[in-house]
């Protein structure tokens, strides 16, 4: 890309910063440099020739709207010829004539406009928001642009102070380029301090992310533990149940046992009672009775054991169930 066409980049990306802008596409179509003399059919289009009248109206317009108005619109010319010199003229006056040569010379040229007499026109376009009401909304935008633009509209304003300006005029300039340096100084402070809060956000979000790490590693291996802990608490539960069913059910086959007996001993002690008349055979059935009874005791012993063992594994079972 040649110097021209950086230059035209450039011109194109302050001209992106005007409110009408914001709405179209701007393009850079050099075919319409050959065809200046046809009638402007533009108005409010989607799409905008940088290389033509209308956008130069457009951006005058917004900064000097009472001057440049609907009356010096492109469409209310014949040719797009008398549009541009009628525009030049207005810019000319409004630059009180500081820059007649350079308008002059570009008037001249309208019947075969090139690209530099674009930039040349531009170039005016530029100064003129510099030095309009509204400067500081045009400095603040141009501090937007990029270094390069911003050092080209630099340069641009440069060369314009070598054009015949009167000394207020230089004055002025000279306190607009002291405060765009100003501006262009403050603003990489602020990148300079930005970049360091940047640094500084990266680095304790690092150190969020490691501590983050260390907390799920953490709690993954509590969740571990506690899995095992509770995985043994069941296994240990399911075992006192089976011991506890096992020996239930040996209690009950002892009771029902335990009754078999006892009404054993009913039935013989009613048949002792209906031989009470054989004093012998009721001795021996009585010494046998006591016998049996012996026995009965023995049995009632072993189901107070049994009974002592199944309160010890309740209430072990109560304390090892899991708290709610």
């Amino acid at each position: 890309m040649n110097d021209v066409e950086k230059n035209v980049n450039h011109i194109k990306e302050f001209v992106q910063t005007f409110y009408f802008a914001k709405n179209v596409e701007i393009v850079i179509d050099e075919s319409s440099l050959k065809s200046v003399n046809k009638t402007p059919k533009e108005n409010n289009a989607s799409v905008i020739n940088l290389y033509s009248c209308y956008s130069v109206w457009l951006c005058m317009n917004e900064i000097y709207p009472s001057w440049f108005d609907i009356s010096i619109h492109p469409a209310q010319f014949d040719s797009e010829l008398d549009a541009y010199e009628c525009l030049l003229k207005y810019l000319n006056e409004y630059h009180e004539n500081k820059f007649e040569r350079i308008i002059k010379r570009v008037i001249e040229n309208l019947m075969g406009l090139t690209v530099n007499e674009f930039i040349d026109i531009y170039s005016l376009v530029i100064l003129a928001a510099l030095v309009s009401d509204d400067k500081q909304k045009h400095i603040n935008n141009i501090l937007s642009l990029s270094h390069e633009t911003q050092k080209y509209i630099h340069s641009i304003v440069e060369v314009l102070d070598k054009e015949n300006l009167t000394e207020s005029m230089k004055n002025e300039i000279k306190q607009l380029k002291e405060k765009v340096k100003y501006l262009e100084m403050e603003n990489e402070n602020l990148t300079n301090s930005l970049t360091e809060k940047n640094k500084t956000i990266e680095e304790n979000i690092e150190k969020m992310e490691n501590l983050q790490k260390q907390i799920n590693a953490a709690c993954e291996k509590s969740k571990n533990q506690y899995m095992t802990q509770i995985e043994e608490q069941e296994r240990k539960i399911h075992e006192l149940q089976s011991s506890l069913e096992k020996q239930t059910k040996d209690r009950s086959l002892l009771e029902n046992d335990l009754k078999g007996k006892i009404k054993e001993l009913e039935d013989e002690q009613n048949i002792l009672k209906q031989e009470n008349s054989n004093i012998e055979n009721l001795q021996n059935k009585i010494n046998k009775y006591k016998e049996k009874l012996d026995s009965l005791m023995v049995v009632q012993n072993i189901n107070k054991e049994l009974e002592d063992k199944l309160r010890v594994i309740f209430s072990t079972k109560e304390r090892c169930a899991p708290i709610k």
